[in-house]
C-alpha cells in the first residue's frame, strides 16, 4: 500500500455502475481493440476514456501500460523502481486504467518526480478507488503533460507486486 504524505488525501473516484447500453458498447470497442492487433485506433469522442479504462481493466480482466510512445510495436523491461522502490528490471501494466492514463500523459522531460497510487477505501457508499496523483516540477519547465498512449495488455506474462503490508496492487510486472 502506497502510504501517503501527511497533508494529502485520495480524490476518490465513482461509484461505478454499468449499463447495459454502456457495457454493449465498451464490448465492440473492446472487439474493435482486439482485432486491430496493436494498430492504433481513433478514438471516439463520445467514449469516455475513464470510464472504457475502467471497463477494460476491471470487467474485462486487461491490463493497461501508459506511456508517451505512439509507436511501440513491443514493450522491453527497463530498470526501475515499483511502487515500494524496489528495483526491478520489468515491463509495469496497471489493474487500474485510470493510474495508467496518468503515467500516459507525463512529460517525464518536464518533472523532477512524482508520488503516486491507488489504494481501496471503505466509503459510505461502499468500497472505492482512492487516488494520490502528485507531480513535482520545476517552475521554469512549463507543463508536466502531455498527449499520451494507453496500450491494453492481456494479463497472463504478468505477476502482481506486492505492496509492502504483504497486500496485492494495482501494479502489475512482467
Amino acid at each position: 500500500m502506497v502510504s501517503l504524505p501527511d497533508n494529502s488525501k485520495p480524490v476518490v473516484g465513482p461509484v461505478l455502475e454499468w449499463p447495459p447500453t454502456e457495457v454493449d458498447a465498451f464490448d465492440r470497442l473492446l472487439a474493435r481493440v482486439q482485432a486491430a492487433n496493436g494498430a492504433a485506433l481513433v478514438w471516439d469522442p463520445s467514449v469516455l476514456k475513464d470510464r472504457f479504462l475502467t471497463y477494460a481493466t476491471e470487467r474485462a480482466g486487461l491490463l493497461a501500460h501508459g506511456t508517451s510512445r505512439g509507436e511501440l510495436t513491443s514493450l522491453e523491461p527497463s530498470e526501475q523502481g515499483d511502487l515500494e522502490g524496489r528495483p526491478v528490471r520489468a515491463v509495469f501494466a496497471s489493474s487500474d486504467g485510470i493510474w495508467a492514463m496518468f503515467f500516459a500523459i507525463l512529460d517525464w522531460s518536464r518533472i523532477v518526480g512524482t508520488f503516486n497510487g491507488t489504494r481501496r477505501l471503505t466509503t459510505h457508499e461502499g468500497d472505492r478507488k482512492g487516488y494520490v496523483f502528485t507531480v513535482f516540477t520545476n517552475a521554469e519547465t512549463g507543463s508536466p503533460f502531455q498527449p499520451g498512449w494507453i496500450y491494453l495488455l492481456d494479463r497472463s506474462s504478468f505477476g502482481v507486486s506486492i505492496d509492502a503490508e504483504g497486500g496485492a496492487s494495482d501494479e502489475w510486472l512482467s
